[in-house]
């Protein structure tokens, strides 16, 4: 049990990012415009913060940046080409009707599992090649841009992800003593949570699917498998970036 809350704790130092933009979420809610351009300034001052107490490396904004422009990418095509879902509350900072404060949703993923490898003391062995990972998150991006204009192809991407990672295992340390999880479970344990913080930022009105403008719906139990090709290709790019990969094969 003392594992287990000691696992609970980090965790919750991981999400600090995460937590603080729901945070913004909430006390955004009652502003009928530019609740985004307010969120935007309030997320950066949020950021500009935890670097200062030294909660954040410099690795950790660049992560957050990178995650950020990806994001914010994802987001144009997904809402301005694909129309998938749309945000309502009318801002000033927006590019092709989409806030530029949505970067730093997809920046949160990005936080968790590059505090989460710190916090927890990360490594992974048995690692697919560096190329064949790169070669992956290309087709994974690549599929969530253009999945609405031809076959969706997630299912050969799971066939892949299950190939390139079926033997890699993950290891983290709580109070001195190593534990080792596969990998490839720890793709889809993230992607739960992270639909949970879906649902949440829908509740809260921070963008809406077209089935819902009038009255909220939870989130289709299908976005797990978007957010687990999400969570791997995310985590596959920190992992290298951070250096926590054991090269043994």
């Amino acid at each position: 049990m003392s594992y287990f809350f000691d696992f609970f704790i980090k965790e919750l130092k991981a999400i600090t990012f995460a937590v603080l933009v729901v945070i913004g979420f909430v006390f955004t809610l009652p502003l009928e415009t530019h609740r985004y351009d307010v969120l935007l300034v309030y997320v950066i001052i949020v950021q500009f913060f935890l670097y200062k107490i030294g909660f954040e490396s410099k690795k950790d904004i660049l992560i957050i940046f990178i995650f950020h422009i990806i994001g914010l990418t994802m987001e144009i095509i997904e809402v301005s080409i694909n129309q998938s879902w749309a945000y309502l509350n009318p801002g000033f900072f927006t590019i092709f009707n989409v806030p530029i404060f949505t970067g730093f949703m997809y920046a949160c993923v990005g936080s968790y599992i590059s505090k989460t490898l710190d916090i927890l003391d990360i490594s992974l062995s048995f690692f697919p090649e560096r190329i064949n990972v790169i070669i992956l998150s290309i087709l994974i991006y690549l599929n969530f841009i253009f999945n609405n204009y031809i076959y969706d192809l997630r299912i050969v991407l799971f066939i892949i992800i299950f190939i390139l990672y079926y033997k890699s295992v993950l290891t983290f340390r709580l109070k001195n003593k190593d534990f080792k999880l596969p990998l490839i479970l720890t793709f889809f344990l993230a992607a739960f949570f992270i639909w949970i913080a879906e649902n949440i930022a829908t509740y809260l009105k921070i963008w809406t699917y077209p089935d819902a403008i009038d009255v909220w719906q939870m989130v289709s139990l299908h976005k797990i498998s978007s957010w687990a090709l999400l969570v791997a290709v995310s985590g596959s790019i920190i992992f290298m970036f951070k250096g926590r990969i054991d090269e043994k094969r």
